[in-house]
């Protein structure tokens, strides 16, 4: 599957440069006369058709046809996520911005082993996977910061949720009665999990612990199956 391409519409046509124009042109071989899907950010999505090119830096189009379209959560989903392992890291970040993902936190815990990321790339990995997975929003990606930092500004999320295999609420549990927050926070630990301490300090700042039920899953597993409970529970229908 190519994805769609993020595009500007004036009305009935526009253009793509670019990297994405290169993409299309050099990478996929697109000619004039070829149809492309595309998203327009501000809220719909369709298909065009190429019109004219310039080498391989632009394109003109067309739109054939149009519609409206959400695909994002009816709120803000923001992950704090400690950060994992090399392709673990990349695993998780293109599921959970399949997963409708819209803020990304990377956290450095007491038991976070990778101190040193590449934040440019981490970007490239979750627009490549919104544009394959029809997303009206790229994620936004944090410069890393501490536990303790960061727990003293989360004043800002109506309902804070902090995910242990010790916790004795089971996330179905609470969700099942649980009305749409404004802002959510998503709070996961590294391949070791947070410490006892940690958690105790997030539930000081009023973070709700939960658990995924028995079984201990992967740090780059954990928030996939957290944030498909989320898409069964609230996600647009």
């Amino acid at each position: 599957m190519i994805g769609a391409f993020f595009v500007k519409i004036d009305g009935t046509t526009g253009k793509i440069e670019g990297k994405d124009a290169y993409h299309l042109l050099k990478v996929l071989r697109f000619k004039v006369g070829d149809i492309f899907d595309f998203i327009d950010q501000n809220g719909s999505k369709g298909k065009a058709l190429v019109t004219s090119i310039l080498g391989y830096s632009s394109l003109s189009f067309r739109v054939l046809e149009k519609e409206d379209y959400n695909p994002e959560f009816p709120f803000s989903l923001t992950l704090a996520q400690s950060i994992v392992k090399g392709k673990s890291m990349t695993y998780l970040l293109r599921g959970v911005t399949e997963l409708g993902v819209r803020h990304i936190i990377p956290i450095i815990s007491e038991r976070t082993v990778v101190r040193e990321v590449n934040i440019k790339r981490w970007k490239s990995i979750v627009e490549e996977a919104a544009k394959q997975s029809f997303r009206l929003i790229v994620p936004d990606i944090s410069l890393p910061v501490d536990l303790d930092s960061f727990l003293e500004k989360t004043n800002e999320y109506d309902l804070k949720l902090i995910f242990s295999p010790y916790s004795k609420l089971h996330v179905r549990t609470f969700l099942e009665d649980m009305s749409i927050p404004g802002n959510l926070l998503c709070l996961i630990g590294p391949e070791g999990g947070f410490t006892e301490d940690e958690i105790k300090k997030a539930e000081d700042v009023g973070f709700i612990s939960l658990s995924l039920g028995k079984r201990i899953l992967r740090a780059e597993i954990a928030p996939l199956a957290i944030f498909s409970i989320l898409e069964y529970r609230w996600g647009q229908h």
